[in-house]
């Protein structure tokens, strides 16, 4: 988001960086009033929410122009990490099983289980994806700051942390994800 807030200009809408970071970065929300009563205030609006406020502002036709993008990530590793980011940036202890409340899968599929996007970056091949983005709509490749950064051992691989309980908690919670993207626990 940030990356290509920076190609936007005054008409186009864009959220904002909220929370801790590694870098210092300007916050750039534009035009977001149409979006500002959602509960996230547009910065991790669902496309459902998205499409209702578009298709009533600027009617239904202009979310099917749109290219349609969005991040996804092995759901251990998903995991784990906001477990992480939970205790250490938001001060919050969560369990596995608060994870599994907070599915991303709302941002992925329909409530038919349907894709919802054009194109799925995935974290594991994030800069090559995002190129793909940038050269699909024709824009300038900015380069991806480091945001957000975690405080677990990323040299210790992600499966390394896990039991066999949480692991098949994770699995069970998210097959639809692990069975659409192809995704595998481990190497």
């Amino acid at each position: 988001m940030y990356a290509l807030s920076k190609l936007c200009d005054e008409h186009d809408t864009s959220g904002g960086i909220a929370g801790k970071v590694e870098v210092e970065v300007e916050n750039h929300r534009r035009n977001m009033c149409a979006f500002s009563h959602l509960p996230t205030m547009g910065n991790h609006a669902a496309p459902a929410e998205i499409r209702a406020i578009t298709d009533i502002m600027w009617g239904s036709e202009l979310w099917d122009q749109y290219y349609k993008f969005t991040i996804v990530r092995n759901p251990w590793d998903w995991a784990l990490s906001l477990l992480d980011y939970s205790q250490h940036q938001l001060g919050q202890k969560l369990d596995f099983g608060d994870v599994v409340e907070r599915s991303q899968r709302r941002y992925w599929f329909s409530d038919r289980d349907e894709p919802l996007a054009d194109f799925y970056i995935r974290y594991e091949n994030l800069d090559a994806d995002y190129a793909r983005v940038c050269s699909h709509l024709g824009l300038r490749e900015e380069p991806l700051p480091k945001l957000r950064v975690g405080t677990r051992d990323t040299q210790k691989p992600y499966w390394e942390y896990y039991t066999d309980e949480m692991r098949e908690l994770i699995e069970q919670a998210f097959q639809l994800e692990i069975n659409y993207f192809s995704y595998r626990f481990g190497e």
